[in-house]
């Protein structure tokens, strides 16, 4: 019996990146650079960055700055160099996705059911349904970056996939 392997190549990126970790008297002493540390992997991993894309992982932790006393305040605030996986779709890639959230932003050939249980798409002869959990394919039509997010129009390239 022979076998086929596919790979799906996604547009994962390393990229240094910086950000800021503030941090309450309470957490210095012997354990504080282990804090920052675990405090910027909370922060950062599952966010959008909005110039790279969503951030997937931390992979290397460059450089933990000098702390900065906040005025009145008494917190500091770390200043952090990072590198991690980022990951970034751009206008025309198909992606194999699967669906978190149905909401009103509806695909075009189909209408929102907000009674159905769970809500959901169906297209007009309602033999076609997409609903949270779904593995679907996709297209990137277009894409919108801000300063934190990055949003995406998209059009549905196949049924539900099985």
């Amino acid at each position: 019996m022979h076998r086929t392997s596919m790979f799906i190549i996604y547009p994962l990126l390393q990229v240094s990146l910086e950000h800021e970790i503030l941090l309450h008297p309470r957490y210095f002493g012997p354990n504080l650079l282990n804090i920052v540390k675990q405090k910027l992997f909370t922060e950062v991993e599952g966010t959008c960055t909005g110039k790279y894309g969503f951030v997937i992982a931390v992979t290397t932790i460059d450089n933990i700055g000098a702390g900065t006393i906040q005025p009145s305040r008494g917190f500091v605030v770390y200043p952090v160099k990072y590198k991690a996986i980022v990951f970034r779709p751009f206008k025309g890639e198909v992606l194999d996705a699967v669906v978190t959230q149905v909401n009103k932003s509806i695909p075009a050939n189909m209408e929102f059911d907000p009674n159905s249980n769970p809500p959901c798409y169906k297209n007009k002869e309602e033999d076609e349904v997409i609903q949270q959990d779904d593995e679907i394919r996709l297209k990137i039509v277009g894409t919108r970056v801000d300063a934190k997010d990055i949003g995406y129009k998209l059009v549905q390239e196949d049924t539900v996939l099985s």
